[in-house]
């Protein structure tokens, strides 16, 4: 595909494009949204859940074990939602 789609739509509409590629640019639009909502969820403090199906997601938050004792200066890390149970 030479046009990186900006849309679910475009990436649907596109002509001559095999379901794989066409399943591999929305992955691929996926993870840009994911990113996106990674430097919103640092730059403003708050956390991310993310449930894809049953035993298959996590939470984006402050890494408790990171070693700075002030809030606010914890990296954001992915943990996984079987790290809860």
């Amino acid at each position: 595909m030479s046009k990186k789609a900006q849309t679910i739509q475009e990436i649907l509409d596109f002509k001559d494009v095999t379901p794989k590629l066409k399943a591999d640019a929305l992955m691929d639009l996926a993870m840009a949204a994911i990113a996106e909502a990674e430097v919103l969820a640092e730059a403003n403090r708050f956390s991310l859940s993310m449930e894809l199906a049953y035993g298959m997601g996590g939470t984006y938050s402050e890494d408790w074990d990171a070693s700075s004792e002030e809030e606010g200066e914890r990296p954001y890390v992915w943990n996984a939602s079987s790290q809860s149970c």
